[in-house]
């Protein structure tokens, strides 16, 4: 993140205070950034009522003028609250509030800045870093995907789609557990809320992991399209847990960005879904998803084939052939589980399967030369 004069007096300026609300002490950024959003700030500080540490997640003053980023900060909040009970997420701790800090201006003259702030559990790290690091086995790799799956579900049974779904929104858990973060751009599509899905002329979320329907806004004629999106960016996901690379580099190039634009925008909306159906066959046949054994990496070589099916029948660039049945997913997963697991045995099997071949064949080969020898014999 580059230098930000500004952020980097928000957070001296919330780290000196005592405390906030009277019950959060020990006020500390989390990493040297306080976090790596743009428009929030996130310190560690200990519950003076519970004696936990937790997460604070402080909104950018300066900030506050930009509304939809205000909502969206309003809305992880809300979210998780409502989430509340839900394994695999992000657990709420605290009501939404917010402090006001006076300070002075370059003139002298004092002015109030308002911190709208909440409180949720503190994470160790998150599945970027992970990625970055190292530090997983592919048999790890498996079961934090499996969580992140169920994470997914979980907010979609709810009649939520989270829209920003990334490596780096799951977070791990000092226990081990894998929860999914930062709600912001999610939406509520089960009608109990406007679905205000598109603020700007580009999808929402991170483009590297974002779906080819949701970058042509397919969605905002179509609110429920988000769900496959949010499969997509799980496959995506998996991917880069396995090889290490980012799938979105690897496809959505500059000719990608150009061929969408050529196709979508002159095209009316009763018209995009269609056009965009005949666009997406094309992109198919010229942007084919890599294969992770491209890439040099340690997934097994008993499973290699298994991951990739599983991650390319999740990531089809085509909605409508996007494998978005999760119990047929988790299925995949157990079975690349079960295979790697039983690697030793699947290894010894295939040598007793080999060797079985070739005696067969070696007794095939003998008893054909005994009948040749014997038809030459009888001949003579």
């Amino acid at each position: 993140m580059p230098p930000d004069p500004a952020r980097d007096g928000f957070l001296r300026l919330i780290e000196a205070k005592p405390d906030i609300g009277g019950r959060y002490v020990g006020l500390k950024r989390v990493g040297t950034n306080g976090g790596e959003g743009h428009f929030s700030l996130v310190f560690s500080a200990t519950d003076r009522q519970t004696g936990r540490t937790v997460a604070i997640k402080v909104f950018r003053p300066d900030r506050l003028i930009e509304t939809y980023r205000f909502q969206c900060f309003c809305r992880e909040a809300i979210l998780l609250e409502q989430l509340v009970g839900n394994a695999n997420i992000l657990e709420w701790l605290g009501a939404r509030d917010e402090f006001v800090e006076r300070v002075q201006s370059n003139t002298g003259i004092p002015f109030d800045l308002r911190f709208p702030y909440y409180v949720v559990e503190l994470a160790a790290t998150d599945a970027a870093e992970i990625i970055r690091s190292g530090q997983w086995k592919p048999e790890r790799k498996l079961v934090a995907f499996r969580s992140m799956c169920k994470a997914v579900q979980r907010i979609h049974r709810r009649g939520i789609v989270h829209r920003d779904i990334k490596p780096s929104n799951f977070l791990l858990m000092s226990d081990g557990d894998v929860k999914l973060s930062d709600f912001g751009t999610a939406r509520k599509i089960d009608g109990t809320e406007s679905a205000i899905l598109a603020n700007y002329p580009a999808a929402p979320g991170d483009s590297r992991y974002t779906s080819p329907e949701m970058h042509a806004l397919l969605h905002d004629d179509d609110p429920t399209l988000a769900r496959q999106g949010d499969i997509f960016a799980l496959g995506a996901t998996l991917f880069e847990l396995f090889s290490g690379v980012i799938l979105g580099v690897q496809i959505f190039d500059a000719s990608f960005a150009a061929d969408l634009a050529r196709a979508m925008g002159a095209v009316q909306k009763r018209d995009r879904r269609r056009v965009y159906l005949q666009f997406v066959q094309s992109l198919d046949a010229g942007h084919p998803l890599p294969s992770i054994s491209a890439y040099v990496n340690d997934t097994p070589a008993c499973i290699r084939g298994l991951v990739d099916n599983l991650y390319k029948s999740i990531s089809t660039l085509d909605y409508q052939k996007r494998l978005c049945d999760f119990e047929t997913i988790f299925l995949k997963i157990d079975q690349c589980l079960l295979v790697l697991r039983n690697e030793e045995k699947v290894r010894r099997w295939k040598q007793q399967k080999e060797q079985y071949r070739l005696n067969h064949a070696s007794k095939f080969a003998r008893r054909e030369s005994k009948r040749i020898v014997n038809r030459l014999g009888a001949s003579q």
